[in-house]
């Protein structure tokens, strides 16, 4: 069993640098933040990423929400690491990008995203954008009072906001 990682990657826009972040990748999740450029240009850069190192791209929220849409409002927050699961399995080679990862917040959901990206981590590398913040050594999903706000205090997490 490979133990499950969190790491981050950093890439600028040019080839040596694209080349660098998909030898970074290992076993385990690597994750990245983009700055306040906007979700559209998050989204396109996530796409490059995806293409310039040669593994698929998943927009994670769409491909759960499909499987989930049949349970009840009961069954969902039992089957959500299951289902993660398939998905992941059903991506080719041994890596995949994981953008849109929103739904993993969902509060009637109850789940740790963190968590359920580690765990889907042990049979396949993850690279996810992170669609939040960070301070310090903090990830921050949301603002406080947010329904899906998180705070991940000093997780094992190298964070790196690419431009």
């Amino acid at each position: 069993m490979v133990e499950a990682r969190w790491g981050a990657v950093a890439c600028q826009n040019d080839w040596l640098s694209w080349k660098h972040c998909c030898r970074t990748w290992s076993a385990g999740i690597t994750g990245w933040r983009w700055s306040s450029a906007g979700l559209a240009r998050a989204r396109r850069g996530s796409k490059e990423l995806s293409r310039r190192c040669g593994v698929p791209y998943l927009n994670l929220s769409l491909a759960l929400s499909q499987r989930l849409l049949p349970l009840t409002s009961k069954e969902r927050p039992l089957r959500v690491g299951r289902l993660l699961a398939e998905i992941l399995d059903e991506q080719p080679g041994s890596a995949v990008l994981l953008d849109s990862t929103e739904l993993l917040f969902e509060p009637a959901l109850r789940q740790d995203p963190l968590a359920c990206l580690q765990g889907a981590s042990r049979h396949k590398t993850l690279v996810v954008a992170w669609n939040g913040e960070t301070a310090g050594a903090a990830l921050i999903c949301a603002e406080p009072g947010h329904p899906e706000y998180l705070r991940y205090e000093h997780p094992d997490v190298n964070v790196i906001v690419l431009p």
